[in-house]
């Protein structure tokens, strides 16, 4: 095949069909048809080959984003133990004064308090 500029030259490619057979099966229209549908095809593949690959990879960097924001934020859905045992440790101060003052503060966080996921925290989860 010869390129001539951006165009197949077709004349040059296919012969001449018979008189009265340009639109039989094997007439050169119909090759050249293919031809030009071939190359329709082809560019319509590497186009979407092409976007493919754009999607994959923000998928892959809107992936990596997000995980970094559920990692740091699942923590959050459940109790603070670090908190739950600073306020025992507090407490238990706390009632070693009482000891001398007579007077006790309750604990503000027990294992047995209520939780409640602070709505963000579950918002950036559910994404």
């Amino acid at each position: 095949m010869s390129l001539g500029g951006d165009k197949y030259d077709y004349e040059k490619i296919y012969a001449d069909d018979p008189l009265y057979e340009e639109l039989a099966f094997k007439a050169r229209v119909w090759k050249v048809y293919n031809d030009e549908m071939d190359k329709l095809d082809s560019d319509r593949v590497e186009d979407w080959r092409d976007g493919l690959d754009a999607l994959l990879v923000l998928g892959g960097l809107f992936s990596a984003v997000l995980t970094t924001f559920v990692v740091e934020t699942s923590g959050r859905l459940d109790f603070d133990w670090g908190e739950v045992s600073a306020n025992f440790l507090a407490e238990s101060v706390a009632l070693q004064r009482a000891t001398m003052n007579s007077e006790v503060a309750p604990s503000l966080l027990t294992p047995t308090s209520k939780f409640h996921a602070q709505p963000l925290d579950v918002a950036l989860n559910i994404l």
